[in-house]
């Protein structure tokens, strides 16, 4: 794995975060429902009296994979806070965690266009001997 993909994890971890964010409110708001009794017609044989508790542990479950989308993340901010320049760290960041454009960032940085092509790619070059270390 090179180092830029490596580094464009980032955004697919950030998207599947939010993605994975509203699914765990939707199993919080199904783990604490208690559906209302209308009528006193028998239910089904064999009612599931652990609903509640299936719920609370699909919850439990779920955040432990969030938890590893997170760890992940703050592998590959370990690694860019790694980088020797802090102004291809903002680089880097601005890039690959907050999904800027170059001009965005060149804007932002008060430098050109160019010399954010250079410090990227000086950038890419430091983490990738760290990431080939990793590997």
């Amino acid at each position: 794995m090179t180092a830029k993909e490596y580094l464009q994890q980032a955004s697919q971890i950030n998207i599947k975060l939010k993605a994975m964010a509203e699914q765990l409110e939707f199993l919080k708001s199904a783990a604490v429902y208690v559906s209302p009794r209308y009528s006193n017609m028998p239910k089904t044989a064999t009612p599931n009296i652990r609903k509640n508790e299936d719920a609370i542990i699909r919850v439990i479950e779920f955040t432990e994979k969030m938890q590893e989308q997170y760890e992940k993340l703050s592998e590959i901010n370990r690694i860019i806070n790694g980088v020797s320049n802090s102004t291809a760290q903002s680089i880097l960041v601005k890039r690959y965690i907050q999904n800027n454009s170059w001009g965005e960032i060149a804007r932002g940085l008060y430098i050109s266009e160019s010399r954010v092509y250079q410090l990227h790619r000086e950038a890419l070059a430091e983490i990738e001997k760290t990431v080939v270390n990793c590997s």
